[in-house]
């Protein structure tokens, strides 16, 4: 009366595809989003440090560094943005990380820190709404 299976009909798997795809079409845009969220909180991170250390070199040599290498960092240099040149200003110091291909909510964004902390007049990086993020939106407490 009963047979004994052997393993899974092509209805039963093509059921189990259908069910991985459809998880899988809402999945991923969220995934990149997180991704990309974690790719913009690292070049903050960085720049933050950039600007601590800044700071401190202000402090001892009374003037800014021109260059990363003078610079004490231990952040290591976020993967995937274009890294300007320390820019020397009157009376301070601009750095800028471009992200050109950037996926998701973010697209190519802009940000720059200078002897303030975070530019937020002049970065790019933006909402769907092509509002302004500001680093608390993303999950950066301090800059």
């Amino acid at each position: 009366m009963f047979k004994n299976r052997q393993g899974f009909t092509l209805v039963e798997l093509a059921i189990v595809i259908v069910i991985i795809g459809t998880l899988a079409i809402f999945g991923l845009p969220k995934l990149r989003d997180a991704v990309e969220k974690a790719k913009s909180v690292k070049a903050f991170n960085y720049l933050s440090a950039v600007y601590s250390s800044q700071e401190d070199y202000f402090a001892e040599h009374d003037r800014y560094a021109s260059s990363l290498f003078d610079l004490d960092i231990a952040v290591d240099e976020p993967e995937g943005f274009e890294i300007s040149e320390i820019a020397l200003l009157s009376g301070g110091w601009s750095q800028m990380l471009r992200r050109e291909k950037g996926i998701g909510l973010y697209g190519a964004y802009t940000l720059i820190f200078n002897q303030d902390g975070f530019d937020i007049l002049n970065s790019t990086v933006a909402d769907d709404d092509h509002k302004p993020i500001h680093p608390i939106q993303i999950g950066v407490s301090s800059f």
